[in-house]
């Protein structure tokens, strides 16, 4: 990746230091998926009360994480980065001990459930500023011809953290307990943010004015449409992802710790998938939104092999084709919005997309609990019209 003007002192240790804020949080994010739903059925939970503890989180990110945004904006993206750094290891720590304590100790489901409510709505209002500021900094030191390639930093940076993240569940679960992933992981968040005061530097001077000349930035789908099309694929993915914990434990009659193997085996092949598509997607010579459009319509097609599944290979293909899409889907939406977006307020803008995706995990979450539970897994032929509708609007706007 090309900086803007000659490269400053500190520039490569601040992106490599942001990209491993962004891979703690996306370490706790995995490897919640996989256990939170097990283990709160083993604590007295029901599927409902999961769904939205799950979606806790995305609650309070959508309000955050564009005033996030903006503080990074006016103020610079290092003290944005750190403080919410800071605030997602407390939360996930509060998250930790919730679950640990009510494995040891017997708790009311309705006490566990306010608690691990409360612990993820402290994640969502205050560890919702990372991605804002990583992706302003990326924008300021990247040229507009970059800006793809720049803006697969952060998926790369989420993917690779949550591949380790997954990696770290069996281990770290056998030795310290179904909590003790999480906890090792809110540690590792508040040693980068300490680490974050001393070695993210300032960026070069910001220059005012879009990233394309006018006759190449109309070729982008305008902004609404970007965030409208987040917020519905990401939800459709959210529903997903949730449910599929359940999915294998209930068709494949497994136990508890079975079922968190199996789960965390499915999502480490999805992240495995997506760090291949974001490559494919730095190289590719399409432009954003058709990228974005063949990345919907391959995760459609995942659903699909989703429902169908009748055994393991099945299942692996079906989360193959779900990480692939997407990598493609990501990174070329935040590409495409801060092309569209002046370099005054790169931060906002992605503010505005990581609420917008966010938004899925309020409603998919919780859907997708509810529907599975009326309909079981015929949500996902669902999922798989819905992520296929969203991609011929895109081919059609692209």
């Amino acid at each position: 990746m090309r900086v803007e003007g000659p490269p400053f002192p500190g520039l490569a240790r601040g992106l490599w230091v942001m990209g491993l804020g962004l891979a703690a949080i996306a370490m706790a994010n995995n490897m919640i998926i996989p256990l939170l739903g097990p283990v709160g059925r083993t604590v007295g939970l029901s599927d409902q009360h999961i769904g939205l503890v799950h979606s806790g989180a995305a609650l309070a990110a959508i309000p955050a994480a564009p005033w996030w945004g903006r503080r990074s904006d006016l103020v610079g993206r290092r003290p944005v980065f750190v403080a919410s750094l800071l605030g997602f290891a407390a939360s996930t720590f509060a998250l930790a001990w919730v679950l640990q304590y009510a494995l040891w100790e017997p708790l009311s489901a309705g006490t566990v459930f306010a608690l691990l409510l409360m612990s993820r709505l402290a994640y969502g209002a205050l560890g919702s500023g990372a991605l804002p500021a990583a992706a302003g900094y990326l924008a300021d030191v990247s040229r507009p011809e970059d800006r793809l390639r720049a803006m697969t930093m952060p998926s790369r940076a989420f993917s690779l953290g949550g591949l380790f993240g997954l990696c770290l569940v069996w281990p770290a679960a056998a030795l310290f307990g179904y909590a003790g992933p999480v906890f090792l992981v809110a540690g590792f968040g508040a040693m980068v943010a300490v680490a974050s005061l001393f070695l993210i530097g300032t960026a070069p001077h910001r220059r005012e004015g879009r990233g394309l000349p006018d006759a190449s930035r109309q070729r982008l789908p305008a902004p609404y449409l970007l965030l409208a099309v987040n917020g519905l694929a990401f939800t459709l993915m959210s529903m997903i992802q949730t449910t599929v914990p359940f999915f294998v434990q209930d068709a494949l009659a497994l136990s508890t710790s079975e079922a968190i193997s199996l789960a965390t085996g499915l999502a480490l092949v999805l992240t495995l998938a997506t760090l291949a598509a974001l490559r494919a997607a730095a190289a590719s010579k399409l432009g954003a939104p058709s990228l974005a459009a063949l990345g919907l319509g391959i995760a459609a097609a995942g659903a699909a092999f989703l429902h169908l599944s009748s055994g393991l290979a099945v299942l692996g293909l079906a989360h193959v084709l779900l990480g692939f899409g997407l990598g493609l889907f990501v990174p070329t939406t935040q590409s495409a919005l801060s092309l569209r977006t002046s370099s005054a307020t790169q931060a906002r803008a992605a503010g505005r997309l990581s609420a917008a995706a966010t938004s899925g995990y309020v409603l998919g979450p919780f859907a997708g609990a509810f529907l599975y539970a009326d309909h079981g897994a015929r949500l996902y032929l669902f999922a798989m019209a819905a992520l296929a509708g969203l991609a011929v609007l895109l081919w059609i706007r692209r």
